[in-house]
């Protein structure tokens, strides 16, 4: 069973020494990771995002996720500014329970959605795809293309 902490807020770290560390601890597999988390986490510190880390009983980091909310084409909704699992955990079943560390993370941002949604209407939870490979893997969550503007392709799941 993963434990979801919220981690890294305006009261919990403000220096780059305190970030560089935690980065540290989810062994990013390329500097393009680590500087992303660097820029999360930097944003998290000043109260843009909420990040949360799943932690396993073993007490070790499985992964993080960032939500922040914003408004997509006039419509409100949660964005998951990032969600990025360990290296050591990606495309493996978690714990024998045939399911991938990624789904129980991403099962988790509908959680909170969900609750979220139960007190302010949002339309859906999106995302902005860092790859276009990514798209099978969202389309199968329950995602679907989204038309915002001329930005990157973004991706929503609609709430009800």
């Amino acid at each position: 069973m993963l434990n979801f902490e919220r981690i890294v807020d305006k009261a919990s770290i403000s220096r780059r020494p305190q970030i560089a560390s935690i980065v540290r601890g989810y062994n990013p597999s390329d500097d393009q990771q680590r500087q992303y988390l660097i820029s999360i986490f930097k944003s998290a510190s000043k109260g843009r995002n909420t990040t949360y880390q799943a932690v396993n009983d073993a007490d070790e980091r499985i992964g993080i996720f960032s939500l922040s909310l914003d408004k997509l084409n006039d419509q409100p909704c949660l964005v998951i500014d990032y969600l990025f699992v360990k290296p050591e955990f990606r495309s493996v079943d978690y714990n024998g329970l045939d399911v991938k560390a990624s789904t129980i993370l991403m099962a988790k941002v509908i959680e909170i959605a969900n609750t979220i949604h139960d007190q302010i209407e949002l339309k859906y939870v999106a995302l902005q795809l860092a790859h276009d490979k990514l798209i099978p893997t969202y389309e199968e969550l329950g995602f679907e293309a989204l038309r915002v503007g001329r930005q990157k392709f973004w991706m929503g799941m609609p709430l009800q």
